[in-house]
């Protein structure tokens, strides 16, 4: 009975308020995620200085492109376990949670692998400067072998979300958060260890995220439930999930790649402003943490409702998510001016060089997040009713094609800090307006 408390009826009722139910936890969830890595980089800047703080951040953006389609996929089991809730279809549900298992071992295993093996190479490739490689490549190594619990988790969370569960993968999150801030101060005020102490602890976090989110769907009474004699990939399934989940993942690693394009030019600054930038971008995780929640309920609600044939709530859903996320925006922007820079201190504390770098970046990235999240939530909803190459033709040309060429044309002239990050702001303008044209179109195949 307890389990199916935790379940909300996103075909039926008051839509708003089931909105609002499911994401809180959500966003709880999502903040509790985004301080694995924050706690990593403010005892890094604080208790083993800036080149441990810039060895985490200098790797990011790549461990994110390396990561990316894979973790796409995971979105497409979200999805497609949405739509099969949805239509009441238990045998596809079933089928889709035991070939979801399988697939993120598969997925987890390879990306450890490349990251692990080609580490000096990928540090190279993004030039990562001399005195940061040493930290960076521990931290990249250790990070990449918890990749595989990592997916497992993001995989299994999706099946979660997908059937109205937002509280457990919080509970979930917030023991395994609190794990990781302990061991992080252990292994690096006690052992010395600097960003291979913090990546440790964090592999650790994960590896309890991973068997704790198993165990539980282990033991779920509906048609989610796992069976150890059941895991096995069923191609219809496998081809439903990758079929969203492909192009979902393609268009996160165009975004990544676009990112690591930047962050090349970033590194070009030397260490403090990778350090400042590292703070600065862990401030602005907990921030869009906080304005993302309406995001997976956007993909998920209307996900469920294109399975239950409920048109009308695809709109409303959408609309209510756009309103949410505005006033959100219009908050995280007061919280920018007022506590941005006694935010940044925390991570790196008296260091005003990588303080005043960070806080540009605050300005000119993190205080624009209100537009990358309505073009999210736009993408999020052209994949839930079945056209993900709409969202990828779109993130192509209106994040990767329109950075890429700020970056090579107006940064390459310029040469100012400034004008390198404003190629954020410039391709979420681009890809909302590109986003919302193509789901206009769309959703006329809705009848």
């Amino acid at each position: 009975m307890a389990a199916k408390t935790k379940n909300i009826d996103m075909v039926n009722g008051p839509l708003f308020k089931s909105i609002i139910r499911f994401s809180i936890p959500l966003v709880l969830s999502n903040l509790l995620q985004i301080l694995y890595h924050a706690a990593d980089v403010i005892v890094a800047g604080r208790f083993a200085g800036r080149e441990a703080l810039a060895g985490v951040g200098s790797t990011g953006a790549i461990c994110s492109l390396l990561s990316a389609l894979f973790l796409g996929i995971s979105v497409g089991v979200q999805i497609v376990a949405s739509q099969a809730l949805g239509s009441g279809d238990k045998k596809r549900i079933e089928n889709i949670v035991h070939t979801s298992v399988v697939a993120s071992v598969i997925c987890g295993g390879i990306i450890s692998v490349i990251g692990i093996v080609f580490s000096d190479l990928i540090l190279a490739g993004v030039s990562v400067p001399e005195n940061v490689i040493p930290q960076a490549k521990i931290y990249m190594q250790i990070t990449f072998i918890g990749r595989l619990p990592s997916m497992i988790y993001n995989f299994m969370s999706g099946i979660l979300h997908a059937k109205g569960d937002s509280k457990t993968p919080m509970y979930i999150s917030l023991v395994s958060g609190a794990i990781n801030v302990i061991l992080n101060l252990f292994f690096v005020i006690v052992f010395g260890m600097g960003a291979g102490g913090v990546a440790l602890a964090t592999l650790i976090a994960q590896l309890i995220t991973a068997v704790w989110i198993l165990i539980v769907l282990f033991k779920d009474n509906g048609p989610t439930r796992l069976y150890f004699k059941k895991l096995k990939i069923h191609k219809d399934s496998l081809l439903e999930i990758t079929r969203i989940g492909v192009p979902s993942g393609l268009q996160s690693i165009i975004f990544q790649f676009s990112n690591v394009i930047v962050q090349r030019s970033i590194n070009s600054f030397g260490d403090a402003a990778i350090a400042g930038n590292s703070a600065a971008s862990s401030v602005g995780d907990l921030f869009y943490a906080l304005i993302a929640m309406f995001l997976t309920s956007c993909a998920v609600f209307v996900s469920q409702n294109y399975g239950a044939k409920n048109y009308k709530r695809i709109n409303k859903t959408i609309l209510y998510c756009l309103a949410g996320t505005a006033v959100l925006w219009a908050i995280e922007v007061v919280a920018i001016f007022t506590v941005g820079r006694p935010l940044l201190d925390i991570y790196a504390p008296g260091d005003t060089q990588a303080i005043n770098m960070g806080y540009v970046r605050l300005l000119w990235v993190v205080g624009f997040y209100g537009l990358n999240m309505a073009s999210d939530i736009m993408a999020a909803s052209l994949r839930s009713i079945g056209y993900p190459i709409r969202s990828l033709i779109s993130s192509f040309i209106g994040v990767c094609g329109v950075r890429i060429m700020w970056v090579y044309t107006v940064f390459s002239a310029v040469g100012t800090f400034e004008s390198l990050l404003l190629c954020f702001p410039l391709s979420w303008i681009c890809t909302l307006i590109i986003n919302t044209v193509m789901f206009m179109f769309a959703k006329r195949s809705l009848k």
